[in-house]
């Protein structure tokens, strides 16, 4: 039976933070003359934080979190200097360097480090970059400063500069400051201090390779954990906690009882948490397998869930509000966690969108055009107000609606939005939509939604029935990632259009069940579904419906906001058809389906669905299981929500 394997790792992964957006100046000076240094380099320990000294010995890094940070300054010709500091700090740093009595000795390697040595920096590399598969796509830039040696059994690391690593894994470069580190049998103790660096990738596909590993490498990492218990989330984000005891019969640590979020914490006045210590904890992370790996020539076998246990040797165990532990060194990991290491660690700063915003029911809610972004998914810093206040854009409800014959104001060519829904057909102008967005509406005795962003061109329906209640949707005036939020007039809570679900409120993290329009044109919709209605051209706001507030803008390349995760792939605004099944996204551009000249037969996942492209009105329909979710809109609002989506070729 593999030896229960236990770690005292001190690297400090978990210094204490409240949250990124301040800024942190200083002026690194010659210890000795007082002469300001320029061109030294000061960088945060644990992020990707750092800048060089300007012609003044002058820096400024943005983005500081709260609390206990550590700052590290190198100079050539001085010596290097680490500050511990509690940030915010009243006045600017001034950091004094050390001038080196004498030069460093030039240290000559041969070809080659004796055998002895490789066989110890062989151990060294395992036991700093742990054992998962991202271990073996790391690389040393410089090993030879890393002197190993072996003492009584105890292998001993040390190294005078620090130690470059290469994780093409996850597409950092690593600069580790190694303080210290002590390895005997299973034991492992180690200190150091990590800069991370992004790394370019050679292309888009790299890209989102790289973006798809850190959101692997950050899922169910104890970096992960100590965020979803500082916000409230563990049932959310995957975790399952339960109080263990060691059996000295069975020699294996015996769950007594799972513990629910008041049993694991509780809230201090200043916000803190007071971990529950008296037990030790093992974590279950159920999202994700426990992979088969080797580990110092033993091989573990894959088990059903990634499990770790951590170990408290304080009753003083106090977590940050956003997930960070004041004193490391006094939780000790085991199981899953330990393998991890440095192969898997990422920056301080790095999270998921549905924890970027802590939730502690203590905190003060950030409000905009209104809203009390209470249990915001995504960062509130990215929520933009789009000109109009709320209801500045009025949505509609229960509009007036005209037979085909009435709607004499519609010319064939006149793009709709068009819902074949529980034995009704209607149709909703986009050059109405676009005064509106939001239409509440009814299909018999199914209550329903019609949304339109003229900013990322996209039509969706969404049942109104939410948690057995019938909602009344509003525009908010906002936008995420240029898309329109909307807002429900019961809770207030915000939805996101493309997210297809709250992203702030009380029905925060709330689905929405889409429902798929087609994006024609009149003369086509009419003649498919001659008994239509469609909206009138009169809804007592007084807009000119015959002209567009958005001229120009779908044949430009420019956004009106800032997005994320953008491809060059495509035009920005090209035209496409989003396909998903659950996790499975495609991309079907028009002008790839308009070489066609029958149905395109495709399957995702396990479902078959069939698309249509119509030369003369250039649409496209789609027959489709219901698990399969459609949608037509511009590239770039697919891409920014589905970086990782698949472009089919003909």
């Amino acid at each position: 039976m593999l030896r229960q394997i236990l770690s005292s790792v001190l690297l400090a992964i978990f210094a204490v933070g409240q949250g990124f957006g301040q800024s942190l100046m200083g002026i690194v000076r010659d210890a000795e003359s007082g002469e300001v240094l320029t061109g030294a380099n000061v960088y945060l320990a644990r992020t990707t934080k750092g800048a060089s000294t300007d012609l003044e010995g002058r820096f400024e890094l943005t983005g500081i979190s709260s609390g206990q940070q550590d700052l590290i300054i190198r100079f050539v010709g001085y010596e290097p200097k680490t500050l511990a500091f509690t940030w915010p700090t009243p006045d600017p740093l001034i950091i004094n360097l050390v001038p080196r009595t004498e030069e460093l000795e030039t240290v000559t390697v041969s070809a080659s480090r004796d055998w002895g040595w490789k066989m110890r920096f062989r151990l060294f590399e395992e036991a700093i970059l742990g054992s998962t598969p991202s271990a073996t796509k790391c690389h040393f830039v410089n090993p030879e400063l890393v002197e190993v040696s072996a003492e009584n059994g105890v292998l001993l690391a040390s190294a005078s500069e620090p130690i470059l690593i290469e994780n093409q894994a996850l597409g950092y470069k690593i600069e580790l400051a190694l303080q210290h580190f002590e390895q005997e049998g299973d034991r492992l103790s180690y200190a150091g201090l990590p800069r991370f660096e992004n790394l370019t990738p050679e292309n888009d596909r790299q890209r989102r390779r790289w973006e798809k590993a850190r959101e692997r490498a950050y899922r169910g990492s104890m970096q992960h954990f100590l965020k979803a218990l500082a916000t409230k989330r563990l049932d959310a984000e995957g975790f399952e906690v339960y109080a263990v005891t060691w059996d000295q019969l069975t020699e294996s640590w015996r769950p007594l009882r799972r513990m629910d979020w008041n049993s694991l914490c509780e809230v201090s006045g200043k916000g803190d948490l007071l971990l529950n210590s008296y037990y030790s904890w093992r974590v279950v992370y159920t999202e994700e397998p426990f992979p088969e790996m080797s580990v110092g020539g033993t091989q573990i076998p894959k088990r059903p869930y990634q499990t770790s246990y951590l170990h408290f040797q304080s009753n003083e165990i106090i977590l940050s509000p956003d997930g960070k532990l004041y004193r490391p060194e006094l939780v000790t990991e085991q199981g899953y966690w330990f393998f991890e290491r440095l192969a898997e660690l990422m920056p301080e700063e790095y999270s998921l969108a549905s924890l970027n915003t802590q939730i502690i029911e203590n905190e003060q809610a950030v409000s905009k055009n209104g809203f009390k972004l209470t249990n915001s998914l995504i960062p509130i810093s990215e929520i933009y107000q789009g000109g109009p206040p709320r209801d500045g854009i009025p949505a509609l409800t229960s509009p007036d609606m005209f037979s085909v014959s009435q709607a004499t104001y519609l010319k064939s060519d006149d793009y709709v939005l068009g819902l074949n829904y529980n034995g009704e057909a209607k149709a909703y102008p986009i050059r109405i939509m676009n005064y509106h967005e939001v239409v509440n509406d009814r299909f018999g005795d199914k209550a329903v939604v019609i949304t339109y962003c003229p900013l990322c061109g996209s039509g969706i329906g969404f049942s109104r029935e939410v948690n057995e209640e019938t909602l009344s949707f509003g525009v908010s005036g906002l936008l995420y990632q240029s898309d329109v939020l909307l807002y429900d007039k019961q809770t207030e809570s915000l939805w996101s259009q493309l997210e297809m679900k709250a992203i702030s409120g009380s029905e925060s993290g709330t689905p929405l069940k889409p429902i798929a329009l087609e994006l024609t044109t009149w003369k086509d919709w009419k003649t498919q579904h001659p008994n239509t209605v469609v909206l009138a051209d009169d809804h007592g706001f007084g807009r000119d419906y015959t002209q567009t507030p958005y001229e120009g803008y779908s044949e430009s390349n420019e956004l009106f906001f800032p997005v994320q995760n953008e491809s060059h792939e495509l035009a920005r605004k090209e035209r496409v058809l989003g396909v998903q099944v659950g996790n499975l996204t495609t991309a079907y551009a028009y002008r790839d389906l308009a070489k066609l000249s029958q149905p395109l037969k495709q399957t995702l996942g396990e479902y078959e669905f069939t698309i249509t492209y119509h030369p003369e009105s250039q649409s496209v329909t789609v027959e489709a299981p219901e698990e399969v979710s459609y949608l037509s809109l511009y590239w770039f609002a697919w891409h920014t929500f589905h970086p990782e989506s698949s472009i089919w070729k003909p």
